[in-house]
């Protein structure tokens, strides 16, 4: 995936006016669904560094981060597996360690994110679903990042948004792509710092393969020294690049 061509045009949002959930009326989907979230630059740098690390299996993870006003603030991505991404006991205890660390931190779980393991498949699956949907639980407003897999070259991740953002339909088990009245899907997703900066940042990391150094559950489980919660090597190199 690292080498993909860039795919057409896809607009980015940079308007900055973050609201709750909202219905508008529209000709081909009555029921679009627009909310606004969030993402700061080191959540969106695990989320890509962990599809690139693994560009050939499914890799997925937990958001955390805050709710306010009804609009979710993604602070941090802590990436869970690659590969077999369904093995529900290694879940159990992985999500007990991420609501450890986020009472620690002040923080709650407010979504998940997902890479799929085919270039060619978007969307959420029955995996996305359940564990989304286990978190929306907690948080009503939780949310839902999918990569697109054609967009984590360095090439076009400095010109393009690769993830689309999911939020909860009226179903408990729904799951619809938050879009404005013209289908925009982009325009619901705030890049902070701002969209410009987090692209040049992310797709720098890409460039240099930052993604070598990433530390997801899996590998965790491997060597228990590694710290991935934490993640600090990589949260150095996101901060060190956002501050040059």
């Amino acid at each position: 995936m690292e080498g993909a061509p860039s795919s057409n045009h896809h607009h980015d949002g940079h308007d900055h006016h973050p609201g709750g959930y909202h219905h508008h009326n529209n000709n081909d989907d009555p029921t679009l669904i627009m909310a606004r979230a969030q993402l700061d630059c080191l959540a969106y740098s695990k989320v890509v560094m962990h599809a690139c690390q693994h560009p050939y299996v499914t890799v997925n993870g937990i958001l955390v981060g805050h709710v306010q006003h009804g609009v979710v603030h993604i602070v941090d991505a802590l990436p869970l597996f690659h590969g077999q991404v369904a093995l529900s006991c290694m879940l159990e205890a992985a999500l007990f360690q991420v609501e450890q660390h986020c009472k620690a931190a002040d923080l709650v779980m407010v979504g998940y994110y997902q890479a799929h393991e085919h270039v060619d498949v978007s969307g959420m699956d029955d995996v996305a679903r359940k564990i989304a949907g286990k978190i929306r639980e907690s948080c009503k407003h939780a949310v839902a990042l999918i990569v697109n897999n054609d967009k984590i070259s360095p090439q076009t991740l400095q010109k393009e948004l690769a993830v689309q953002l999911f939020v909860g339909g009226h179903r408990e088990d729904e799951w619809r792509v938050s879009a404005d009245a013209t289908g925009d899907a982009s325009a619901s997703l705030d890049l902070l710092p701002s969209a410009e900066r987090s692209k040049q940042v992310v797709a720098g990391l890409v460039e240099e393969r930052a993604y070598g150094e990433l530390v997801d559950f899996d590998r965790h489980c491997d060597d228990v020294q590694l710290d991935w919660l934490g993640n600090p090597a990589v949260k150095s190199k996101v901060l060190t690049s956002l501050s040059s």
